[in-house]
């Protein structure tokens, strides 16, 4: 089977889903689809607990490295360090980590980009707003 595809039994017979990592992953690859870093950060409130670190590490050495870097901001932001300690240790194994926006979604017209509010040293995360989240 693939990593970060589980295989789960249903009422109408088995199925296979994604992994809580590997959902993890893709909200911070297509945030736009999931419907911003907002609403990123909220799926992630929830999501976090579910999360297994050693597999969102093994999962997080195919991933684009600003993917990592956002997920492992968010999850330390939303108090969940013990999910992406490992994860960072896999993103730190591939080398220097350049910097990477938060939401990218923010610096599309040079003229209204905000000013960074904070740049995570951490993670190289600059994060001109910080996501809202629904409670």
């Amino acid at each position: 089977m693939e990593p970060g595809i589980e295989d789960r039994k249903t009422d109408t017979g088995r199925m296979k889903i994604s992994s809580p990592a590997l959902t993890a992953l893709d909200l911070l690859r297509y945030p736009q689809a999931a419907g911003g870093i907002d609403n990123v950060a909220t799926v992630l409130m929830d999501l976090a607990e579910k999360i297994d670190p050693s597999q969102l590490a093994a999962l997080s050495d195919a991933a684009e490295r600003p993917v990592i870097q956002r997920l492992g901001y968010l999850l330390e932001r939303l108090g969940h360090k013990d999910r992406s300690d490992p994860m960072y240790a896999a993103l730190m194994a591939r080398g220097a980590a350049p910097w990477t926006e938060l939401d990218r979604h923010e610096t599309r017209d040079p003229d209204f980009t905000p000013t960074p509010q904070e740049r995570d040293d951490r993670w190289h995360v600059i994060v001109r707003r910080s996501p809202e989240i629904d409670e």
